[in-house]
């Protein structure tokens, strides 16, 4: 059972040029658009819509998207902080986004499409849905790069141990000494215990132009395991007490290596569980159009997308993590509530959709 966990510590930087970096997230959030620039450019194509109509859809998306994310987040999740805080609001670099309020923010802007360019509501926010269910596996990926909005500690013994703040912390408490950060399964046959499994922490931290002597080295070593050893880095990670330090020296780069046995949590990736209800999401609705099945069915795509996605969303929360700490007290969590009203309008567009294209032969 010990070899059915993963330690997943990505850096979520996609790279870093000069002091710039551009993080995975915001690369596939930003491929999302790309993406359904070019899904939303063929279905025109069929449909002989010019393309400055599908530029300016483009735009609508954008600032419906971005805002009605960052909206939900602030106002669903931590209203009495942004309304104490409403600048902060526009602090979009500090993270913070809701797929709920992206939902509310897209319908909006997509009302607004449909009187200025005199569209069927309807007719445009069926095609649009199914590059939304594309962009939200991408979204969902970026949140798995930064280990993010990740599940409940599994007791199976299976899953990802996440760790990526917990080595965050270790290279900011000593950013000037520090070379790297890095986690190991510790060779055990020690199974599982509840939810946590046992793993190793390497430290790799450099002497500089000090002397590598053992004095030097004990000493340098020793403030590790003082800081470190027997602590608890986060809700992720515990470091025993070690009884043993094992320490090793390159005496040609000048940099010893702290090993320190830890406990980590294995978790639900409940990213992962919310990527595949997106691409099956994706996969059914594109389907239904290219094939021609959704034809004269108006409300049918979009109402398949809001039973899908938001019916998975309920079962996916029962696995993941609450994400502000009053869900604690909640039987269901503030996602799965928000989620119900959204399944009841896609359940009625499905039926109407039914009953419009009955009436119609």
């Amino acid at each position: 059972m010990t070899e059915l966990f993963i330690l997943w510590y990505p850096d979520p930087e996609f790279i870093n040029i000069g002091g710039f970096g551009i993080r995975w997230y915001g690369l596939l959030f930003a491929l999302g658009f790309v993406f359904g620039y070019y899904i939303m450019k063929k279905i025109f194509t069929i449909e002989n819509i010019p393309a400055k109509v599908l530029d300016s859809l483009t735009m609508y998306m954008i600032i419906g998207t971005v805002a009605g994310a960052r909206l939900g987040h602030c106002f669903f999740y931590e209203a009495d902080y942004y309304l104490a805080n409403p600048i902060e609001v526009f602090y979009l670099r500090q993270g913070g986004l809701a797929s709920h309020g992206a939902a509310i923010g897209i319908i909006a802007s997509l009302i607004f499409f449909a009187i200025k360019h005199k569209k069927k509501f309807l007719w445009i926010v069926d095609r649009i849905v199914i590059v939304v269910a594309l962009a939200g596996a991408l979204i969902r990926t970026g949140n798995l790069v930064n280990s993010e909005i990740y599940g409940k500690p599994s007791d199976t013994g299976s899953g990802f141990v996440f760790l990526s703040d917990a080595r965050s912390y270790i290279e900011q408490t000593l950013p000037d000494n520090v070379v790297d950060v890095r986690f190991e399964k510790l060779n055990t046959n020690r199974s599982p215990e509840g939810y946590s499994v046992p793993v190793k922490l390497y430290i790799d931290y450099d002497l500089g132009e000090r002397s590598n002597s053992k004095a030097e080295v004990e000493k340098s070593i020793n403030a590790i395991y003082k800081r470190y050893s027997g602590t608890e880095l986060n809700e992720n990670v515990n470091l025993y007490k070690a009884s043993e330090k094992n320490v090793k020296l390159d005496s040609k780069n000048n940099i010893i290596t702290a090993e320190i046995v830890a406990e980590g949590i294995v978790r639900h990736p409940s990213q992962i569980y919310e990527i595949a209800a997106c691409i099956i999401t994706f996969l059914v609705l594109a389907w239904l159009y290219f094939r021609k099945k959704s034809e004269n069915r108006p409300g049918l795509l979009f109402g398949l997308f809001m039973i899908m996605i938001f019916g998975f969303r309920i079962i996916v929360e029962s696995y993941k993590d609450v994400q502000v700490a009053f869900e604690k007290s909640m039987t269901m969590n503030m996602g799965q509530w928000l989620s119900i009203p959204f399944i009841l309008a896609g359940i009625a567009l499905v039926v109407y959709s039914l009953y419009f294209n009955k009436q119609r032969t």
